[in-house]
């Protein structure tokens, strides 16, 4: 576990303390949020950048199948370097 400690102007920290947001627990989920959130728009991002070039969208039939391809390429590499 690492501890972490931010400085925040005096009125900001009361109102956050009173708020219930400094809680250990509290700041954990807050911190959790965002990545996911900031996660989420570099998703949107890379869409509109992938859209924008016209690059067609795969399916999740399609992705599986690619991914499938890969395992088994490396299966066979592994199997043939023993």
């Amino acid at each position: 576990m690492t501890t972490v400690a931010i400085q925040l102007p005096d009125d900001l920290a009361q109102r956050a303390e009173a708020a219930g947001l400094l809680d250990p627990k509290t700041l954990e989920g807050i911190v959790r949020e965002e990545i996911r959130r900031r996660l989420g728009a570099q998703l949107l991002e890379t869409q509109t950048r992938v859209n924008a070039k016209g690059i067609a969208t795969m399916s999740l039939p399609d992705i599986q199948a690619e991914v499938n391809a890969v395992r088994t390429e490396r299966q066979g590499r592994h199997a043939r370097s023993l």
